[in-house]
């Protein structure tokens, strides 16, 4: 298949992240790299809520509703819009926050930005196209099995709901199961196979949404002389494994690298709503006030809706800063002689947070998340060492050193600098999310609840630390040019220079290593952890639509490749996803004992129930590297003489590996 196969949901896919946001944002009269960074948040607020609504109406997830939606609500946007500019003519005043005009660049600068995340996006895609392979690569990874079918049940049902999407991958939840499928709804509307527009969407995702949101986020920070932050941060921020190579292309989390790609420019518009220049309205003003409140909490829903954990990581990122400021006015008040005022608020806001970090850490839904374990025991300071030198996907020693080196710069300028004291709280969201890491990793004790709400994984935690470890790498890299200027006022372009060095001596900001770490995941073999489709089976499973009904139904261990038969060849598996957890009665009774067909009646019974058609086995073992799972001892016992009566060969791969039956006994 060619690789231009890709450019039709490769646009759709960014058309449906990108449009719906800005449509509203520049509606509401929000304009320029603010409005089309902080876009996708709002995009995914709107995808997550249409398909919940549309699905309490009845009507199916498509393109009609989804447009015919977003039209009013674009009208009500224009109308908050026009309240500002009104408020603030009628006080002769500019809109300030998101309004502002000051985060505007200019046609010269403009381009500039162009070329730099036009470079910024190669950065990312190179390494992922060689290590995918193909463009339609099926990824085998436990997270995109449940991703992949879950894409195709969407397509199947037209139920886009967080509320019972995911239904048809759980035997035995209860109706209106909640799960994330802002991701999964975008993908299932994109022209092409399920594996083609799953690759898409981590392009769209790791080459677009994240790079447009640092963009903003740099614009936002360097409002004024600064403005080249919003060229160097997502520079920066495209070399980083640590997201979005990690979550997107080695551990298969597509919602939660929604979510977290979202962040930034989320955050820009946080940081830009809290700011009013000089001769302009304030939030004083009800209309302001009002509107600024809408749309904030609108980006906060798109984050949420993604993937719970995405909350979790803005406020990781955000409170810092809505601290210091509290810090800032409390002392304003203190000093200003309103010091029962100073003392109830700070009270106030500490009940208030102690309050909520309570409720947090107690809720039955995080606790639950929080009992998820990974046999990680790290020294504190191992995990601050492979967080900061970006590892993994750099390589042990020396890691990704020159980004490590600029970041800690930029960290001590912050720190010390006055003049930087409004960005300040960069320092400290990062030292909140490397505590955060290295409480999960295991180092820090009974605090390792706090990786709770990331499921107590290392990685979905680090993920967050590029969110502010860019612009802080960034504003190292302006002090380290200006520095090479003082010295050598003959060079121009020194921050170019610095990044061009950096990008070589760390060959292409480590793009060998992603590469050969994302290509583990696909053929050809060996897969990491285990093959579940070998090139033989895959084409076996390609067959399916010649080789069986529309209307059957496959059994088999979805670990060695039977899931995929829904998402490759749609045809309906008992088992869709690896995890067996809820499951029916029936699917446990296959699950433990479909080798006994003809010796157990109820075997037949749970066939029947489940209308199972065919029955597909792989007999690779794990010494021949296949992936092989003992939760399944139903479906891996080899199919032996006594079984063969109630089994009838439809297909099998040319190395006698793998054989697809139809069941003949029930």
């Amino acid at each position: 298949m060619s690789w231009w196969a890709l450019a039709a949901p490769v646009a759709v896919i960014a058309a449906l992240y990108l449009v719906p946001g800005w449509a509203l944002l520049r509606a509401a009269g929000v304009r320029g790299l603010l409005a089309v960074g902080a876009a996708p948040a709002l995009s995914a607020a709107y995808l997550g809520v249409a398909g919940l609504a549309l699905d309490r109406a009845g009507i199916a997830w498509g393109w009609v509703p989804l447009v015919g939606g977003l039209v009013p609500l674009v009208a009500v946007a224009a109308l908050c819009g026009r309240a500002v500019r009104r408020a603030a003519a009628q006080r002769g005043l500019a809109p300030g926050g998101p309004w502002s005009s000051g985060y505007g660049l200019g046609r010269r600068r403009s381009l500039v930005l162009a070329a730099a995340l036009a470079a910024s996006a190669v950065t990312f895609l190179v390494p992922y196209v060689i290590g995918l392979g193909a463009p339609d690569a099926v990824v085998q990874q436990w997270d995109a099995v449940f991703h992949a079918s879950g894409v195709q049940l969407i397509r199947d049902t037209g139920n886009a709901s967080m509320l019972g999407a995911m239904q048809g991958q759980y035997g035995a939840a209860a109706p209106g199961v909640y799960y994330p499928v802002v991701w999964h709804a975008a993908a299932s509307l994109a022209p092409g196979s399920v594996a083609l527009v799953m690759n898409a969407s981590v392009m769209v995702i790791g080459a677009g949404v994240w790079l447009l949101g640092l963009a903003a986020l740099g614009r936002v920070l360097g409002a004024g002389a600064a403005w080249s932050l919003a060229v160097w941060t997502p520079v920066l921020g495209a070399a980083f494994g640590l997201f979005p190579s990690r979550i997107l292309v080695e551990l298969s989390q597509f919602p939660l690298g929604l979510a977290l790609a979202v962040i930034p420019g989320a955050l820009a518009l946080f940081l830009a709503a809290s700011r009013t220049a000089p001769g302009e309205l304030g939030l004083t003003s009800g209309a302001r006030r009002g509107v600024t409140f809408l749309v904030l909490l609108t980006a906060l829903a798109g984050v949420a809706l993604a993937h719970g954990a995405g909350l979790f990581s803005l406020l990781l990122v955000l409170l810092p800063a809505v601290l210091l400021r509290l810090v800032r006015g409390v002392r304003h008040w203190w000093v200003s002689g309103r010091r029962r005022a100073a003392v109830v608020l700070s009270l106030a806001f500490g009940f208030a947070f102690l309050l909520g970090f309570a409720l947090v850490l107690t809720s039955p839904a995080v606790r639950a998340v929080a009992a998820y374990t990974y046999d990680v025991h790290d020294f504190f300071a191992v995990t601050l060492y492979r967080t900061l030198f970006d590892l993994p996907t750099a390589p042990t020693v020396p890691g990704l050193w020159p980004l490590a080196l600029l970041t800690v710069l930029g960290a001590v300028v912050v720190a010390r600098r006055s003049e930087l004291a409004g960005v300040r709280w960069l320092v400290w969201s990062a030292g909140a999310v490397l505590v955060v890491a290295m409480a999960a990793a295991g180092g820090l004790g009974p605090l390792r609840i706090l990786g709770g709400p990331w499921y107590s994984q290392v990685p979905r935690i680090v993920a967050v630390f590029p969110v502010v470890a860019a612009p802080l790498a960034a504003i190292g890299l302006l002090v380290l040019a200006g520095w090479v200027r003082r010295r050598w006022p003959g060079i121009r372009g020194a921050a170019a220079i610095v990044v061009l060095v950096a990008f070589v001596a760390t060959v292409g900001w480590s793009a060998p290593w992603k590469a050969e770490r994302g290509g583990r995941y696909t053929l050809p073999e060996p897969i990491q952890w285990g093959t579940m489709l070998s090139a033989q089976e895959l084409a076996l499973i390609e067959r399916l639509p010649q080789t069986t009904p529309a209307d059957a139904v496959i059994l088999g261990d979805p670990a060695n490749g039977a899931a995929f038969a829904y998402s490759i060849a749609q045809r309906r598996v008992v088992f869709p996803q690896l995890d067996p957890s809820n499951q029916s009665p029936a699917q446990r009774t296959l699950r433990f004992g479909f080798h006994q067909l003809t010796q157990a009646p109820a075997i037949c019974e749970a066939v029947r129930e489940l209308g199972v058609t065919h029955f597909y086995q792989d007999t690779s073992t794990v010494e021949e590297g296949a992936k092989v799972s003992e939760d399944w001892p139903g479906l891996t016992n080899p199919v032996t003489v006594d079984r063969l009566d109630g089994l009838a060969q439809v297909d099998t791969t040319p190395d006698g590996q793998a054989t697809l039956y139809e069941v003949t006994a029930c």
